[in-house]
């Protein structure tokens, strides 16, 4: 006597394909999460923007890191992009160097970045990438930050003391 079989072969096929399809959704997402991480690690913090950020804050700290701290009292950023004359005292290096580096945006922001996030500069002005970017940092206090984007659309940030 032969039983009927067909009942458990769909069993089984329902079985194999929730579990092929389980897989298949699993991978995809972790393959996105992959593919995300590798794109931003070409437009986020690359060592030559690091490097670059690190030429900058040299420059900020030797010529005008106290008169950013008193600007940062009365606004919630200091952009230096243009070298204002009421910060630097070697206005002309500013300006060399941040051509040379390709930087488009400069800013200097106390490190909790709320008040930052909530002016009306951030809302408007920046471009939304750099905005994107500065969604990625963390905030924290007793600290300022350099965030720079530059012309090639890749951004970095480094932190002054």
């Amino acid at each position: 006597m032969k039983k009927n079989t067909k009942g458990f072969m769909l069993v089984e096929f329902l079985v194999v394909s929730i579990f092929v399809l389980g897989t298949l959704i699993f991978l995809t997402v972790q393959f996105n999460n992959i593919n995300k991480s590798y794109n931003r690690s070409f437009k986020y913090d690359t060592v030559s923007n690091l490097y670059s950020a690190k030429n900058i804050r040299k420059m900020i700290i030797n010529d005008s890191y106290n008169s950013f701290i008193e600007e940062l009292k009365n606004n919630p950023y200091v952009d230096f992009s243009n070298c204002n004359v009421n910060y630097f005292n070697s206005r002309d290096y500013c300006r060399a160097l941040l051509e040379n580096e390709n930087v488009k945006t400069a800013l200097f922001v106390s490190h909790d970045l709320t008040a930052f996030k909530n002016s009306n500069y951030y809302k408007q002005e920046i471009s939304e990438g750099l905005r994107n970017y500065i969604n990625t940092l963390k905030s924290s206090s007793n600290s300022y930050l350099i965030i720079l984007e530059f012309n090639d659309k890749t951004f970095s940030s480094l932190k002054v003391n």
